[in-house]
Formats: C-alpha cells, sequence, structure tokens
C-alpha cells in the first residue's frame, strides 16, 4: 500500500496536480482544517480520495522532556524555526506592549530578509534577546529557562514547542490561528497583542 502524508505547505502549493492519486491507497493528515483546506482547493479530489483519508495528529515523546511545577515569572521563550509564518512581527508588537517582560527568542533563520529586519528591530527593544540556533540535546534545558512560550505563528495549528513547553509544565501562549481551538485550551490562546496579558 502507498501512504501519503500531506501537510498545509504542500496543499498550497502545486504539488498536488502532480500527484497520481489513482496510486495512493491512503491520504493522512495532521488536522481537520487542514484536510478541509485541502479539499477546498482541489475539489475534484473530494469524491474518489475523501473516503480513504484519515487525521493523524502530531505526538510528542514525553520521556525527552522533565515537567515540573511553575510559578508565574517574566520569562517569555520563542522557539522554533524563523520564517514569515512564525508571525516575529506580532512577538514584537507584544513585547512592545509588555516592556516588563524578557522575551527569549532563539532557533534558526530560514530567511536572510526576516533575520537582518529582526536583527535591527531588537537592536531597539530592550527586553528581546536572541540566542541563536539551540541544539536539539539542549531543548529541555533551554526551555527550563523560560515561565511561558510564546507561538505568535499565523499558522501551524499545533506546533512542538507548543507541545513541548506543556509538556514541562510551562504555559505556552497561543496566538489564534487556524485549527488552534481544535488542538489547545482556549485559556491558552490571544487574539491580538491587547488579549496577551489577559492569557497570561
Amino acid at each position: 500500500p502507498v501512504i501519503c502524508r500531506l501537510h498545509s505547505y504542500e496543499a498550497f502549493g502545486e504539488l498536488p496536480a502532480q500527484v497520481n492519486w489513482a496510486n495512493v491507497d491512503h491520504l493522512v493528515f495532521v488536522a481537520e482544517h487542514i484536510r478541509t483546506m485541502f479539499f477546498n482547493r482541489w475539489p475534484e479530489l473530494r469524491e474518489s480520495l475523501f473516503p480513504k483519508t484519515s487525521i493523524i495528529h502530531n505526538g510528542l515523546d514525553l520521556a525527552k522532556f522533565t515537567f515540573r511545577e511553575r510559578q508565574p515569572g517574566r520569562r517569555v521563550g520563542c522557539l522554533g524555526f524563523v520564517n514569515h509564518k512564525k508571525g516575529m512581527e506580532g512577538l514584537v508588537d507584544v513585547a512592545f506592549q509588555n516592556p516588563d517582560l524578557e522575551f527569549h527568542v532563539a532557533g534558526e533563520f530560514q530567511d536572510g530578509h526576516l533575520a537582518m529586519w529582526f536583527e535591527d528591530v531588537i537592536a531597539y527593544m530592550p527586553n528581546i534577546w536572541w540566542h541563536g540556533v539551540i541544539p536539539p540535546e539542549r531543548k529541555d534545558e533551554w526551555l527550563d529557562t523560560i515561565d511561558y512560550l510564546i507561538s505568535p505563528s499565523i499558522t501551524e495549528s499545533f506546533g512542538f514547542t507548543i507541545a513541548e513547553a506543556a509538556a514541562k509544565g510551562i504555559k505556552p501562549l497561543v496566538r489564534q490561528r487556524p485549527g488552534v481551538r481544535d488542538l489547545w485550551p482556549a485559556e491558552w490562546i490571544w487574539l491580538h497583542p491587547g488579549e496577551f496579558r489577559s492569557v497570561l
């Protein structure tokens, strides 16, 4: 059997038009809203392909993360690959409106223009620190240095760092975007920078 897994970025692209779907026995999506988006974009495939689809959510190996009870604090972390969909402008807006909080950002830029913009902006933002790339073997240790995890992305309903932070007892602060309310508690989700503080 041929089992295919499809992500949102593939559904937004032209790749599905190049697939011979008759050769695919089953198609897996990580979330319902991605399956809906796929069939809205490719409606001609719905009748033949929809019965051969399923949702398998992302998972996490909890043994890799040390859980402990947390207290409120001031250190807000952001970790992961950094590209246009990660919503760094939203993070900067939140940091600007909350100067009493520290924002610690780590990861790897995937866009040189965004990296140049971010480096310039944080030179004027005394409450944002850039930590660079955190190797996988140091992720658990780095997460231990923060009190909250902000996920300012404009997409990605799951977001592994959200689950990883929660596995450590760190409260995630998740920007509203398609699919997040299907996966995460409402008290973790903020719609706009002005609402961030009430979620915190």
